[in-house]
């Protein structure tokens, strides 16, 4: 329990945070359909967070060396405590627009900045099981958010006053803990490109992705369940079972992440399961309304462990001063994906039925499970210069420690005498002495073969000797 009563903060700033986050979501649909926005436009608001999370990048590469993780997200927090508060004095959908995508924006750098603080102070043993109870919150979290629906029926301005109140409050914690801060990164060429983030693990970058498109999609699920003929209450629940039980495995998951060998296993199997599921709800009508809700809860439980497994296994290889920028690239594939879901998966059930929503779930779960499963042929990270990186995970310490630092032979074998630990007396300098007289230690140790000159001896010793400082050079590298 030590290691997470460390965490302790951290976690209640991102719980408070996902629930002012979840509650402010919530009220611009509820609210935007009362202010008469179209579906169109009240989707076009859903997407503008994502494009927020897009351009974050910007910032969070230059916030974190010039500020420090702290400041960093105080800034954001009070950004987006601000932007709630002004969205009931700017009813337009313009306005609601741009409020929808700097609170994208801020909230991204602020969940990159928590995920990569804890990642920095993680190890591989307790990684996965970190992240697991840090999700685990975050579900909770923004599921408690949604109450605040219950004051948006009566006085809609008194509910985005509680959204920000939560987005403000998640400060204190964070400005509290004694959890150690990372060191930021040295400045802004220290920053991830996405190329290199997917060099470092093709299987979490990918994966990222893909969940991304699963999550985008899942917002036409109220569409899915209305085709199924059931009753409105009915309808409640199994929405309620979709998007409630995020939670249920995330720790368990965590726990077994952390005990296999190889984190690609758990993504594996967790994307396998989430595909048959999901294949299986693509019979819609052919399967009773107690099978529903069972394979429901199934995909809602497992599914949702993918986007922790992704971070997880990707920061086992990343520097430690680089974890939030890791994170931070990771949100901007994932965010890039729920982009391309929602159109994708809407032509699919507008040209067919609404089961092509799982149908297509489904496809998207094989490709994880696929890139899991063939993710060990792919190209491992492999770091410029081994001795300044410094990785988390057993396995790539081991990689460097096996690197082989055996000098390049630049020249001929040298003799035992100059191999050894060069003498603290200052040399003796060679070109001082007469042409035709040697040194003494010269003629002891090297005498010069027949029908050379002693100017060439000489010169071939020094030769030599430069050979031994270079070699020792490269066999001891800084």
């Amino acid at each position: 329990m030590k290691q997470f009563s460390g965490i302790a903060a951290l976690t209640a700033t991102n719980g408070l945070l996902q629930a002012g986050h979840g509650a402010l979501g919530s009220l611009v649909v509820q609210q935007g359909g009362r202010l008469e926005f179209s579906e169109t436009m009240l989707g076009a608001m859903i997407s503008a967070t994502y494009l927020g999370f897009l351009a974050s990048n910007i910032l969070l590469r230059r916030w974190l060396p010039r500020i420090s993780f702290i400041r960093t997200f105080a800034v954001c927090a009070s950004m987006m405590a601000s932007l709630a508060l002004l969205l009931p004095l700017f009813p337009s959908a313009a306005g609601w627009l741009a409020l929808r995508f700097l609170h994208g924006l801020f909230l991204c750098i602020a969940v990159a900045v928590c995920d990569g603080w804890l990642n920095t102070n993680a190890t591989s043993e307790n990684r996965s099981k970190l992240m697991g109870a840090f999700m685990t919150v975050n579900y909770l979290s923004f599921g408690a958010g949604q109450y605040v629906l219950v004051i948006g029926e009566q006085t809609p301005a008194h509910a985005f006053m509680v959204a920000a109140f939560f987005l403000a409050l998640c400060l204190a914690p964070m400005c509290l803990t004694r959890f150690p801060e990372p060191q930021p990164p040295a400045g802004e060429s220290d920053s991830i490109r996405w190329r290199d983030a997917y060099a470092i693990a093709p299987v979490a970058f990918l994966g990222q992705f893909g969940f991304g498109v699963f999550t985008g999609s899942s917002f036409l699920f109220i569409s899915y369940v209305k085709g199924l003929g059931v009753s409105a209450e009915q309808q409640s629940l199994l929405a309620a079972l979709f998007f409630g039980c995020g939670f249920l495995l995330q720790y368990p998951a965590g726990w077994l992440a952390d005990k296999i060998s190889d984190r690609r296993d758990m993504i594996m199997a967790a994307a396998a399961i989430s595909a048959a599921a999901a294949g299986l709800l693509g019979l819609g009508r052919l399967l009773s309304y107690p099978v529903l809700a069972a394979l429901i809860v199934v995909l809602g439980a497992v599914s949702s462990n993918l986007f922790a497994l992704n971070i997880a296994y990707g920061q086992d290889f990343v520097e430690r001063g680089k974890s939030a920028l890791y994170s931070g690239v990771l949100l901007r594939v994932y965010a890039s994906g729920a982009l391309i879901g929602p159109p994708a998966a809407g032509f699919l059930m507008g040209a067919f039925s609404p089961n092509m929503l799982f149908v297509f779930s489904a496809a998207v779960f094989v490709g994880i499970t696929v890139l899991a499963a063939t993710g060990r042929i792919m190209p491992r990270y492999r770091p410029a210069n081994p001795e300044q990186f410094r990785a988390m995970s057993p396995l790539t310490t081991a990689a460097v420690e096996e690197t082989d630092y055996t000098a390049v032979d630049i020249g001929p074998d040298l003799p035992e005498e100059l191999s050894e630990e060069p003498s603290e007396e200052p040399s003796e300098d060679l070109s001082e002495k007469p042409p035709g007289e040697p040194s003494e230690k010269e003629s002891e140790e090297s005498p010069p073969a027949a029908g050379a000159s002693s100017e060439d001896s000489a010169a071939d010793l020094e030769n030599a000797a430069g050979g031994a400082t270079i070699a020792d050079a490269d066999k001891k590298p800084d």
